[in-house]
């Protein structure tokens, strides 16, 4: 496509929606992880998913500069899915107690890994 076009399909292919599921899913966990052991997390996962929804629509936004590349509005919502998909790993308290009662060292070795990916 040309400059200034965006694709309004929500589904593209199967490949394209799982990786904008699995790019986005660190944003989700590692903000979850983020906040500790608080009891009450759903401020936190509100504001995650208007974070991630802005972010997301802001790399679509972007991507209408590039020739090269194609904006797509069904990628926000899969980015969104991606998210979402993020939290719930991290939601569970076993999982956030394994991960933040190591030593901060392996601790931030596990955000620097997610941030890579």
């Amino acid at each position: 496509m040309n400059g200034f076009s965006i694709q309004w399909s929500l589904f593209s292919s199967r490949g394209d929606e799982l990786g904008n599921i699995a790019l986005f899913s660190p944003y989700g966990f590692l903000g979850i992880l983020s906040l500790g052991s608080r009891r009450n997390l759903t401020p936190a996962i509100i504001a995650l998913i208007i974070f991630g929804f802005i972010l997301a629509a802001w790399l679509q936004v972007l991507q209408l500069m590039l020739p090269s590349r194609d904006a797509a509005i069904g990628d926000v919502f899969w980015n969104i899915a991606g998210i979402a998909t993020g939290i719930a790993m991290a939601l569970p308290r076993r999982v956030r107690e394994a991960v933040l009662h190591r030593s901060v060292s392996q601790s931030q070795l596990i955000a620097v890994l997610f941030l890579g990916c």
